[in-house]
């Protein structure tokens, strides 16, 4: 029979615990992606970008859209496919059944809603998304 001290399994909690805590640095090669994005000239006011590896499966980072600019700070390297979420509301209310909501419309161009190529590079060449 094994026997463990209150200490040593105390210290063995705490250790396994704190490993899972913080931030790890990502386990393959990446750059800091950042950049702006505009429809028609208006700045994106909020929404999602995500960077997809074509190279590897599996691989995603994702990121905020803020005021028209975004930081992905682990882009995968390489070539990508970047998606691009961003909606508005349109200012009429649907009612179905006995509730009211906001009508929300996908503000993104149709022709780049699968996804636009690009290639992350290791200098940070910044992505500048202006959409007519």
């Amino acid at each position: 029979m094994i026997k463990i001290s209150w200490f040593n399994l105390t210290l063995l909690c705490a250790t396994i615990i704190s490993m899972g805590c913080g931030e790890a640095d990502p386990v393959f090669p990446s750059a800091k992606l950042e950049g702006t994005i505009t429809i028609k000239s208006q700045t994106v006011e909020k929404g999602t970008l995500q960077v997809i590896s074509k190279d590897k499966v599996g691989l995603v980072a994702q990121g905020q859209i803020t005021d028209g600019k975004f930081m992905i700070p682990d882009a995968p390297l390489g070539a990508v496919t970047i998606i691009v979420r961003a909606t508005k509301t349109t200012g009429k209310m649907i009612k179905e059944y006995s509730s009211e909501y906001p009508e929300v419309i996908n503000i993104i161009p149709k022709s780049y809603q699968q996804g636009i190529p690009f290639t992350v590079k290791k200098e940070g060449e910044p992505l500048v998304l202006n959409w007519k």
